[in-house]
């Protein structure tokens, strides 16, 4: 089971593409999450079911596929890798305890990422996190944490 809170709100800017696109990471129970972004790279609305912290399907173009397809289908269209079994930890700032890490200042490494909290709210929660793979560079800006 996991925590954390109800919904998060917010912009992503990816280097060298113009789009910022909008995105949410909400909590429909004590066990799901779906993330969803909207506008990204002009694709419409992308998004990723998670059930105990794992990707279970996700939606691209109103096809629903399942977690490799939905991977697979980022990389092809968009030329991105992220990975989305760490994403919701990452966007709230914290490595995801399933995989190795290794703590710097204000942020971490995992999985051949960089995971750093540049702005904070007075609570400690992140306000801007950068996440940067060599030349790829994404930067999570939180509008609002409910």
């Amino acid at each position: 089971m996991t925590s954390g809170p109800e919904r998060i709100e917010g912009r992503l800017s990816i280097a060298g593409v113009r789009t910022n696109p909008s995105f949410s990471l909400e909590r429909s129970s004590p066990e799901r999450q779906i993330f969803r972004a909207f506008g990204a790279m002009g694709l419409g609305e992308v998004w990723v079911l998670y059930d105990k912290g794992e990707p279970v399907e996700g939606g691209f173009e109103g096809k629903r596929l399942s977690a490799d397809q939905m991977q697979e289908t980022l990389r092809l269209e968009t030329g991105l890798v992220v990975p989305l079994a760490v994403l919701p930890a990452w966007i709230e700032g914290r490595a995801d305890p399933r995989w190795p890490s290794r703590a710097f200042k204000d942020g971490f490494k995992q999985l051949g990422w960089q995971i750093q909290r540049v702005l904070q709210t007075e609570a400690g929660l992140p306000r801007r996190t950068e996440l940067t793979n060599g030349e790829l560079k994404i930067v999570i800006g939180i509008q609002r944490w409910r």
